[in-house]
């Protein structure tokens, strides 16, 4: 048996085991970029787009990935540019309420 690697963090150690799952790209659908709704002191409404972003599959199944700070539009570039590579199609990019996405 082969353990993870193991990673210390203040005198504690932790093994690292990366779960992961395979998609087929062609089956993705939309890439969604979820955004709070927020109210100013003046009552005014506003929205607060997170890094998250939603992957819609043709199975009506999300992904959601939460990547590092700041990355999300570059995480959304990589994949739409790599989607139109193997598809030559467009693929579809909106901003979508966050709790909207969670129903």
């Amino acid at each position: 048996y082969l353990f993870p690697p193991a990673m210390k963090v203040e005198e504690k150690t932790f093994l690292v085991y990366n779960i992961y799952e395979r998609f087929i790209l062609q089956d993705l659908v939309m890439i969604s970029r979820p955004y709070r709704k927020m109210r100013s002191e003046d009552g005014d409404d506003y929205a607060i787009r997170s890094d998250d972003v939603v992957l819609h599959w043709k199975t009506k199944k999300h992904t959601w990935i939460r990547p590092p700070k700041g990355k999300g539009p570059e995480l959304v570039e990589v994949i739409s540019h790599q989607f139109y590579e193997l598809t030559g199609i467009r693929l579809a990019i909106q901003s979508m309420d966050g709790g909207k996405l969670m129903d």
